[in-house]
């Protein structure tokens, strides 16, 4: 590719990445600056892949401080989404399997508003995280129990018991719900005979 035309292709990526960048109202105050300013940082990000090689040290050197000043420009929206990627990969998007660590956050909403049902599915969703989370486990063995089915619940509970690192008070939670859902057991079954 002639350089040239490698110059104008960088310069135009860059243009659209600069108004990408910007697409949010609160990111638009300097964005003229910006690009004022950027311009020929592009130009000369473009002339340096233009080279044939980055045999010379000095191609490279000064394409690293091009960049390097391009996101002093650009800071701010870079790490605006930089960070909500971060986060999102980290913890998921309370929507999606992604993320490593488990939040229940969205699913007591949806406890809270008598969405049980959906509750469920997202309580099941980030369990798939860490099967034996106890809060997970517990907010579902609370749903089983609403729904009358204490043999999941008790199931439920059982797998947050298989914890190696379980607190005390976990422990003894557990314990306490099983009883509960015991007894339930029984006065279902006992309604079932009648």
């Amino acid at each position: 590719m002639p350089p040239a035309a490698t110059i104008l292709l960088t310069v135009i990526a860059g243009l659209l990445g600069m108004l990408w960048l910007t697409r949010e109202d609160e990111f638009r105050e300097y964005r003229w600056k910006r690009f004022y300013w950027s311009l020929p940082l592009w130009i000369f990000v473009g002339s340096c892949f233009a080279r044939v090689s980055f045999a010379f040290s000095n191609s490279a050197f000064h394409l690293a401080g091009a960049m390097m000043v391009l996101f002093l420009i650009w800071r701010d929206p870079l790490t605006h989404y930089g960070s909500q990627v971060f986060l999102v990969g980290f913890f998921g998007d309370g929507h999606a399997g992604g993320g490593v660590v488990p939040t229940f956050n969205f699913a007591q909403k949806l406890i809270n508003d008598d969405e049980l049902e959906d509750a469920e599915k997202e309580i099941l969703q980030q369990l798939a995280k860490d099967p034996h989370n106890f809060d997970g486990n517990r907010m579902l063995a609370a749903i089983y129990q609403e729904w009358q089915q204490p043999d999941k619940a008790i199931r439920r509970l059982d797998v947050a018991a298989q914890r190696h690192d379980i607190p005390e008070s976990h422990a003894e939670f557990i314990e306490e719900a099983r009883e509960q859902l015991l007894e339930q057991k029984d006065q279902l079954n006992k309604g079932k005979r009648r």
